[in-house]
Order: structure tokens, then sequence, then C-alpha cells
């Protein structure tokens, strides 16, 4: 599992990225090519239909980002102790090690096998379908037959949204995944990206507004997380180490793409208010929802972009300074891992807690457990104690 391992510290390196230099840089492109009989686009009912109108939330009474920025940290004045004979210690490789002769799981083509043959459950296709495409991006079908034969459930909608970025997907298809997930401001982001380039440009601004206005914004972080565990109890491997495991396969399976996003707020003009203010007031939703990591980092750039772009200064200085204390939440949560999961009792509270948590909520718990630990005075930060 050495590209899903990857993945995680990958993570952290665009988080710091996208806070220090905005979201300029563009991701990686794929062609999206959605199948139509005809070339009406029979989305837009979403944007028209008063019937089941989605369309245009009422605006949503974001957070003052202001106020909220001028809460002083609670961490950043104290120190995590680190262990210096190992700087770069790695719980899951930790385990691997030791237990890979006897215990076959820590072996991908092992895990891709077992859940081939034994996945039986929605919980268990699910993943399976989710671990697929992590592996390999154009392999849609297991998904796309999840949502047909399990059409209300959100998690699978909001995922072949992001799937079908990659591969072509049928228009009905992702017309009834985003009716599903409606009041998520992450699919109606996954559906911009779609319909970008597929049909007219305020189409997507449209879904960006949506995407900014919408009740909630959640990538299902911690969802992915527990349905990964609850797969492997299914499967008969439920042993302490089991969240270990499920920590980087679910944070391998498919991200939302940000390009489209990035593209047109970098391309926005300063007269064009409508889209102005959809970028910045995504830029609010994707930080304040604190889903992921990446999405939180990401809306800082998209507002710094902005303000730039009209030459704000006062709020260019502010998100400057929520930058610096996002990247020092940053460093200190990869601090904060190393000594935390050394220690089985402190470890599986961090797991408890994911569960029902969003990423950067995590983020910051298990600083906060670093923090207690490294105040026990004859701590050992090199000590194992599983």
């Amino acid at each position: 599992m050495k590209k899903i391992v990857f993945t995680i510290a990958s993570v952290f390196a665009l988080c710091i990225f996208y806070i220090l230099f905005g979201a300029n840089e563009a991701q990686p492109e794929f062609s999206i090519q959605i199948v139509s009989k005809s070339k009406k686009n029979t989305e837009n009912r979403f944007f028209q239909n008063n019937d089941q109108n989605v369309s245009q939330f009422p605006k949503k009474e974001l957070i003052n980002s202001r106020t909220e920025a001028k809460k002083e940290s609670h961490t950043k004045d104290h120190k995590i102790a680190t262990c210096d004979k190992e700087p770069n210690f790695d719980i899951y490789w930790y385990f691997a090690t030791k237990y890979k002769a006897e215990i076959n799981i820590f072996d991908e083509n092992y895990f891709s096998k077992l859940l081939k043959d034994n996945a039986v459950t929605l919980e268990s296709k699910t993943t399976e379908a989710l671990y697929s495409l992590a592996r390999n991006p154009k392999l849609t079908g297991p998904l796309l037959s999840l949502h047909q034969a399990f059409p209300n459930n959100k998690l699978i909608a909001y995922h072949v949204l992001v799937a079908c970025k990659n591969q072509k997907c049928d228009e009905k298809l992702i017309t009834n995944a985003l009716y599903t997930d409606r009041h998520n401001g992450a699919s109606w982001l996954a559906y911009a990206n779609l319909i970008h380039n597929e049909t007219s440009p305020e189409d997507t601004i449209n879904a960006l507004i949506n995407a900014a206005n919408a009740p909630t914004y959640t990538e299902y972080w911690s969802e992915s997380f527990t349905l990964v565990e609850e797969t492997f109890n299914q499967l008969g491997i439920n042993t302490d180490y089991s969240p270990i495991l499920a920590i980087p396969i679910s944070s391998a399976f498919p991200l939302p793409s940000f390009q489209v996003i990035n593209k047109i707020c970098q391309d926005a003009q300063s007269n064009d208010i409508k889209l102005i203010d959809a970028c910045i007031n995504l830029g609010k939703q994707l930080e304040q929802s604190q889903s992921t990591l990446i999405s939180a980092a990401i809306g800082i750039g998209l507002q710094r972009n902005i303000y730039e772009k009209l030459g704000d200064e006062n709020a260019l200085s502010f998100l400057k300074e929520k930058s610096q204390e996002f990247n020092l939440q940053l460093q200190q949560g990869a601090k904060a891992s190393q000594l935390v999961l050394r220690n089985k009792q402190q470890a599986l509270a961090y797991f408890e807690y994911l569960k029902n948590s969003s990423e950067v909520e995590t983020n910051t718990y298990i600083i906060h457990q670093a923090i207690a630990l490294s105040d026990q005075p004859h701590l050992d930060p090199c000590e194992i104690n599983w």
C-alpha cells in the first residue's frame, strides 16, 4: 500500500502549497464526457424546476471569519515532544513490518482479492468499489451499479459525481446522483466540474453558487473511515490495529477536483459581481466547513486570489494570518501523530474521535492529545506502547 500511504503525506504538502501560494496552480486535467442522447441540458431542471428546486439555496449565514481568526490558538505556544531517533516514524509501516509474515492484510493485492471474493454487504461492496477506483480511476462500473441499486445513499451519490470526472457517465445517472445529495456543497462542486464546458457558463456558476450556499459541505471523510472499519469487521479482520489499516485505505478514496473552480475564479473579472461573490463565498464554505485539510486550505487560497484581484489589503492581511495559523496546525498535526499513535490508549481514543469529526477537527484533537502527553514528566517520545 505504498501509494496509499504516500497519498496521506501528499495531502499535507498540498495543503501547505495552497495556503501559501493560493489556488492558481491547475490540477491535472481529465477529459469529461457526459453521455447524452440529446443536446438538451436535462440537468437544468435543478436550476429551473420549482417543485423540486434545490437551486439558489437561501444565502447561508457564514460565520464571521474575521471574528473566528481572532481567536488565539490554544496550541501554538506548546511544544510537542519528538523522537529524534525516528523523526519519520510511521505506525502503519511499524505494524506492516512486524506482522507481514503472518498477516497478509498489509499486502494490497491480498486485500483487494479478499474484498473481491467476500464483499456481499453494502458496506463491503462500497469499500471494494472505492478501493478499486483508488487503484484505477476508470473502474467506475461497480460504483455506478451500487448507485443504481441504492439511489438514496448520499455517500455513494457523492462519489459517483466525483468519479464521473474521469469516465463517461450517463447524464440521467449524474442528475439523479446530484439530487440525492443536493444539500451537500461538495456534490454541487463535483457537479460543476462535470458540466463545465458541457453546458453554458451560467449553469456552472449557478452550481458553484449552490455549492457555496448549501446547508452543509462534506466530503464524507469520517464516514469513509467508518465504512472501511466496518468492512474489516465483516471480513473478520477485527484487531486493535484495524483502524491503522482503515485510515490509509479511506484516505485513498477518490478526492474532488478543484481545478474548475480554481480556473473560473482565477479568470473572474473584478466587475463580475455575481462570480466574485460566488468565489468568495465558496472559499468561505470550504474553509469553515473544515471537511478536510486540503479543502480548507483551498478555501483560504480561493479567498486570497479574489481579494488580490480586488486589491483589498485589509482582507489579504487577515487571510495571511489565517494561512500562517493553518500552516502551523498542519505542522503540529504531523508531529502530534508521530507521538500519539505510538501509544495504544491514545491512538484508540483518536480513532474513536475520528469517526464523528471532520479531518480538521481531528487534526486539532490529536494536537491536544500530543500536548497532554508531552507534559508528562517522564515521557519517552520514542517508546511504542501497543
